[in-house]
């Protein structure tokens, strides 16, 4: 889906450093508007099905309060518990403060360690990866209008230690329901991307944190590392998008692209450096013929969209000088 509204990141006529002059408007997606938002939620949907396919065990699981431990603000509302900032007077400095969902991640990996000679151990623990979102109940749920909770998607964890690790202050944190890792679970847990927030703040005085999600590193990295489909990005560069089982394409997600095309380095300061890896060589501009059917033709409809929305931007533009200079 294209962008309803594109930004321009350089303009006609401008000069890079190597010399090149760009004969039109680079424009880029806006990241907001409605296609944007679901042309996210497709990547993220296509990356966590790959992850799923990593691991044996994979559970749908929503997280509720009690109401002994659900958070309350300081104005008296039932929120969501998010990482925080505290001052620590011992060592005198500003440090983090784990989120509730935090914890129960950090107690789901602890649960599987064991004590010998005296020492925890660890080797005994799976790889478990998880996408996470705390939201607020809307109308209709059985959760409660407005009530927080929290929605994960878990790789690679027992339903039993899923269950028993939500605990807060050693008593059992609320409840517990664990469902199947599915395409319609999935895009549930992300329609935080496309809807607005379940937080309708009609007044100063509303201070629950908003809606946030937390994931784990290299979500649906397996796919890129496979040889063969690192293979065809790194020879066709062109082709920035991924045909799926069904037929459909989606563009290849950000993640996708740093990794094959970003490596992070320390220079000679000693300080991180992102090396951007060129995308076209000689070699590789002799490899893009097969792909005119499926790189040109939609590039030159994006062309006419472009044209489309600056004709849209003159008129928009025009109408603007007419009436300042009515008044």
């Amino acid at each position: 889906m294209e962008c309803d509204y594109p930004v321009r990141v350089l303009k006609a006529g401008t000069r890079s450093k190597k010399g090149k002059v760009y004969n039109e408007d680079v424009l880029v997606r806006c990241g907001y508007c409605y296609p944007c938002r679901i042309s996210r939620l497709r990547q993220w949907i296509f990356r966590l099905r790959q992850e799923e396919k990593q691991h044996t065990k994979a559970y749908f699981v929503t997280l509720t309060y009690s109401p002994k431990t659900v958070p309350i603000t300081q104005n008296g509302f039932m929120s969501l518990h998010a990482p925080t900032k505290v001052w620590n007077e011992k060592k005198q400095k500003m440090i983090s403060k784990s989120s509730d969902l935090q914890i129960y991640f950090k107690n789901l990996r602890n649960s599987y360690r064991y004590m010998y000679k005296g020492k925890w151990k660890y080797d005994k623990v799976p790889l478990i990866k998880y996408y996470a979102v705390g939201e607020y109940g809307t109308k209709g749920e059985s959760i409660g209008y407005g009530r927080p909770h929290y929605h994960a998607l878990i790789f690679g964890a027992d339903e039993d230690n899923i269950v028993e690790s939500w605990r807060l202050l050693n008593q059992h944190a609320g409840d517990v329901y664990i469902g199947a890792v599915t395409e319609a679970s999935i895009a549930y847990t992300l329609t935080y991307m496309i809807t607005k927030s379940g937080i309708d703040k009609k007044h100063k005085r509303d201070d629950r944190v908003k809606e946030y999600s937390i994931m784990s590193k290299g979500i649906g990295q397996a796919y890129i590392e496979d040889k063969n489909v690192k293979q065809f990005y790194k020879t066709n560069p062109l082709n920035m998008s991924i045909l799926q089982e069904d037929g459909t394409r989606i563009g290849l997600p950000k993640y996708y692209r740093d990794y094959l095309y970003k490596t992070e380095i320390i220079n000679e300061q000693g300080k991180k450096e992102i090396i951007v890896e060129p995308l076209f060589d000689d070699k590789t501009k002799a490899n893009q013929a097969h792909h005119v059917q499926d790189v040109i033709l939609p590039e030159l409809e994006l062309k006419d969209r472009r044209t489309d929305i600056q004709k849209r931007n003159t008129l928009i533009a025009n109408a603007k000088k007419i009436k300042s200079s009515k008044h």
